[in-house]
């Protein structure tokens, strides 16, 4: 009997070769950012009223959280004031 001998033969591993892609600028989204702002100079204009005083709903919240932090200091200022008075008096001067 003959002897048949196999050839072993080995597969190479193939990597694949990364493509070197094109450099290109960065695109602009415009549409979700919509049509550009139009800039305009740095002109005044004539009617232009820097102290205008319009009453709103926020203008009313301020002022009420205001009023309450005032009347709140106020309490504790005088409560401050009456326990320094009464550690006094308890201290004979």
């Amino acid at each position: 009997m003959a002897t048949v001998k196999k050839k072993v033969t080995t597969k190479k591993k193939v990597t694949p070769k990364r493509k070197v892609s094109a450099k290109r600028p960065p695109s602009r989204k415009t549409s979700l950012l919509g049509a550009s702002p139009r800039y305009h100079t740095f002109k005044l204009e004539k009617d232009i009223r820097f102290f205008n005083l319009r009453v709103t709903r926020q203008t009313i919240y301020w002022s009420v959280l205001l009023i309450f932090i005032l009347i709140m200091q106020l309490w504790i200022l005088t409560t401050q004031i009456d326990v320094i008075h009464t550690i006094d008096a308890i201290n004979g001067r």
